[in-house]
């Protein structure tokens, strides 16, 4: 009697398993995460592998392999250069402190060893003055040392910090200091004084809020402040959105996105008298370059950049992370162009239109009205 063999796969079930290792390798088109482009790489190669010498399996399980190669490469590229392009840029500590923390993650790649050591040296050097800084400071505060512990439970110390903020520019402290203080001796009043210095000496690059939310000044130009939103947590309205539903193939004018930030976040992301200040944009149409797709102008209060703004106000977008719709139209109807957080810059191929992506809303305001109150 001849020996009994386990049973292989049926032929069902590798047509199957070869479809979705295809399908796997076709997803590459689609996929934003360096990260989740090499696992699904590797992924398909283990599915092709497990179907042995079936059809063209092997060849494209090799082929898998060494796509997932080149995309680690290519990664590794990438926060190189983005590392480079930051240590380039970076002022302040805690920038100079996130390039480090770039290059050591980089180990020995190209001259990210010496890159790291002369970054190190500076941060050092950053934390040598930030103590001498602090040693001056707690020597003025330690004067005043008795006053302020006499005078913390009657509110007088928090608001002289308020005062002490408004008067050295930090208004966004300042607004924060007089609202904790329940109307303490005019904090209410201070608190919007502080709001209002906020946006009326606002400059390029200024973090500033204004309605529920921190904005980014990209430009300025006289009483007029084109602002950008900046910070984007987790609990963000702006942190995770889509285009269109899907199967909605809707360009800028009739996007659900659209509706939706100039109808239920302008009337409740703004007060009153903030939404006086809102200028109705008039938004010109897009036209991505590269595919020919077009997209028509708008009227809106908030906005979204087009392809065609990034490249003049690149220094500010440089400065912010995720990826974020743009309202140029991607290489179909179906995709929209978007910026890469990785890369900064845009990706007019596009992503398919009901992606969960985060969204950075431009609004211009007018502050001649607010100069001229007393």
């Amino acid at each position: 009697m001849a020996e009994k063999r386990p049973a292989g796969p049926s032929l069902e079930t590798t047509e199957s398993l070869y479809e979705k290792a295809h399908e796997k390798l076709q997803n590459d088109a689609y996929i934003v995460s360096d990260a989740y482009r090499i696992d699904n790489y590797n992924l398909a190669a283990s599915m092709f592998e497990q179907l042995g010498d079936y059809e063209d399996a092997p060849a494209l399980a090799e082929h898998c392999r060494e796509m997932a190669a080149l995309s680690e490469k290519e990664a590794e590229k990438k926060k190189y250069d983005d590392a480079v392009r930051r240590m380039n840029s970076a002022q302040t500590l805690d920038q100079q402190e996130k390039v480090l923390e770039q290059l050591r993650e980089l180990g020995d790649y190209k001259d990210s060893p010496v890159l790291k050591k002369k970054m190190q040296d500076v941060v050092d050097k950053g934390y040598r003055k930030s103590a001498v800084k602090r040693g001056i400071i707690l020597s003025l505060i330690a004067a005043f040392v008795i006053f302020m512990i006499v005078s913390w439970y009657t509110g007088i110390f928090k608001y002289a910090m308020g005062y002490v903020y408004l008067h050295s520019g930090s208004y966004s402290n300042a607004q924060a200091a007089f609202e904790k203080l329940n109307g303490f001796w005019k904090s209410e009043e201070m608190a919007i004084k502080a709001k209002r210095e906020a946006l009326l000496n606002a400059t390029k690059d200024d973090v500033i809020p204004f309605g529920n939310y921190k904005w980014k000044v990209l430009d300025r130009e006289g009483s007029e402040l084109l602002l950008i939103a900046a910070s984007i947590g987790e609990d963000s309205d702006f942190r995770s959105v889509v285009f269109s539903e899907k199967d909605e193939k809707a360009d800028w004018a009739d996007s659900s996105l659209r509706a939706w930030l100039n109808g239920e976040v302008y009337e409740n992301g703004f007060t009153s008298e903030e939404r006086a200040l809102m200028i109705l944009q008039q938004v010109p149409g897009t036209v991505n370059e590269t595919y020919k797709t077009k997209a028509d102008g708008t009227q809106d209060y908030l906005t979204l950049l087009s392809a065609e703004d990034c490249p003049l106000y690149q220094d500010a977008l440089d400065t912010l992370s995720l990826d974020y719709y743009l309202r140029t139209p991607g290489e179909n109807e179906t995709k929209q162009a978007y910026i890469s957080g990785g890369s900064h810059e845009p990706l007019l191929f596009g992503c398919p239109k009901d992606t969960v992506m985060a969204v950075r809303p431009v609004i211009r305001v007018d502050l001649s009205d607010l100069a001229g109150e007393e």
